[in-house]
């Protein structure tokens, strides 16, 4: 009974593993499109392209979906900010979220981005993180849908949030020191794999990129 008991333990760890392998491997292509496409934003800024918070969601649109389009998936989504409904479920109120940016391939929400834009001083993050960790504990009762659409074709069906889903911050600021800071992350706990947190400083107009305070 032992040696039974035993083996479908195991057997149920090794599919736990590669199941989180797959969700790694979802979020890794994820995570190498939104730091390609902040490259490009870094690119647009240097060029004194950018020059407010709206210009930022802009062209973090444009470079993502540019993105998308090289590598064949022009029909990913990306919505400008949706507004995200998370229901009442215990001791947790129902409330509205909207963030910067939506990503949806054909089935669901594979990542919410948000920005922000400070280029002389430090960005906050606290409402940002505390959104996140709400999104990631309801994640598997949220959808969104494009709600605002009129026209011959039907609106597209509502998209559910994958459980590969990637959050990402993503900020312009001249200092880090407020900017994603350790307090922030701990919101997260054992979900830094959820989470990616990018850093243009307008100092000296470095990238930085991590994942749960672990620099990639």
């Amino acid at each position: 009974m032992n040696i039974l008991h035993e083996s479908r333990a195991g057997l149920k760890s090794q599919r736990g593993k590669k199941w989180s392998e797959r969700l790694g491997a979802k979020r890794l292509g994820m995570r190498k499109m939104a730091r390609a496409a902040f490259e490009g934003v870094g690119a647009l800024y240097e060029q004194q392209l950018i020059n407010s918070e709206r210009s930022l969601q802009a062209a973090m649109w444009h470079e993502l979906r540019q993105r998308f389009e090289a590598e064949g998936k022009s029909t990913f989504k990306i919505y400008v900010e949706p507004r995200i409904r998370l229901p009442k479920e215990g001791r947790l109120d129902s409330r509205t979220i909207i963030p910067d940016l939506v990503v949806c391939n054909d089935r669901s929400v594979i990542a919410v981005i948000e920005l922000k834009f400070s280029p002389k001083g430090a960005p906050g993050s606290a409402k940002d993180f505390a959104s996140f960790e709400r999104m990631s504990i309801q994640h598997d009762l949220v959808k969104v849908q494009h709600t605002r659409w009129f026209g011959e074709k039907p609106v597209s069906k509502p998209y559910p949030f994958a459980n590969s889903v990637l959050f990402v911050w993503a900020a312009v600021g001249k200092r880090t020191s407020r900017a994603g800071s350790q307090p922030d992350l701990e919101l997260l706990p054992g979900k830094n794999a959820m989470f990616m947190r990018m850093f243009l400083n307008t100092a000296n107009g470095t990238i930085s990129c991590d994942r749960g305070g672990e620099e990639e």
